[in-house]
């Protein structure tokens, strides 16, 4: 760069903003993988739908009891919901993977119904086609529940999942101030407390983890002697059940299962009254 016929010293441009600092390929590299991976974070088919849904038309879901259809069978539960007049339907083990079954089969449908109003569009030959550079088909949410689906398969194949696959994305914002500040970036682990089994399992486990939904996966017995209530919860992708009298101590022994295969916090087993 010239000035008055005199070339500007390499100082004096970068004063006036002429000069950019070169980044490295390999900090460049790891900033598209960074954002790739935002784009594309593994996400449940619930989050997913509720996504291309918006606040457009928010999905109920209602729950019809399948428990005693085959003896042979486990207690299962049937999820249904309609979405665009259409009813879908999902069967699973418990609430939560009933819903999320029931979501895909709905995701299914609303890809299949942009791919065909695109296929539409291009067959009319709408003046108000939108251009070719242009596509609605939601495929970075396609990509998130394909990751979700293979770490979940990975998983059922007894993989342990890297907690770096399990975690979100950090702030953006540690990629605009340099490669030091990417490098340190401190986890957010909430601290167990010094004397964590003082606390009610349950209430541990919400102050960990954050609030955890419970729901009553079985019933055996009969009252008021014989009754047994099996509660269950989702953490992590994984599933963890209890068993109890009610449904109060069947949530209690499902946090505590939680709490020592995850925090390794183990609750002395309650003393027996002498007889």
């Amino acid at each position: 760069m010239e000035e008055n016929g005199e070339k500007k010293s390499f100082f004096a441009r970068i004063k006036e903003g002429g000069v950019k600092k070169k980044i490295p390929k390999a900090i460049q590299k790891k900033r598209n993988n960074y954002k790739l991976r935002r784009l594309v974070a593994p996400k449940a088919p619930l989050t997913v739908l509720n996504e291309l849904l918006g606040k457009e038309e928010p999905v109920t879901y209602t729950f019809m009891d399948t428990d005693g259809v085959n003896p042979n069978m486990p207690h299962m539960f049937t999820a249904q919901a309609t979405v665009y007049g259409e009813n879908y339907q999902g069967l699973g083990p418990s609430k939560a993977i009933a819903k999320n079954i029931c979501a895909e089969q709905v995701i299914q449908a609303i890809v299949a119904r942009k791919c065909k109003e695109k296929r539409d569009s291009m067959e009319t030959g709408d003046e108000n086609e939108k251009p070719k550079n242009e596509d609605e088909t939601p495929w970075a949410s396609l990509a998130s529940l394909a990751l979700f689906k293979l770490f979940n398969d990975w998983q059922a194949q007894g993989y342990a999942l890297p907690q770096e696959l399990n975690k979100a994305a950090p702030p953006a914002k540690l990629f605009t101030e340099g490669v030091k500040k990417e490098e340190k970036r401190p986890a957010k682990v909430k601290e167990v407390p010094e004397n964590p089994t003082s606390k009610h399992p349950v209430q541990l486990l919400n102050e960990l983890n954050g609030p955890i939904e419970f729901e009553l996966t079985g019933e055996a017995g009969e009252l008021p002697h014989g009754k047994v209530f099996t509660m269950s919860c989702t953490i992590q992708e994984k599933a963890y059940s209890g068993t109890g009298k009610n449904k109060k101590d069947a949530k209690k022994a499902t946090a505590e299962a939680v709490l020592a295969d995850i925090y390794k916090i183990n609750y002395p087993a309650p003393e027996v009254a002498a007889v």
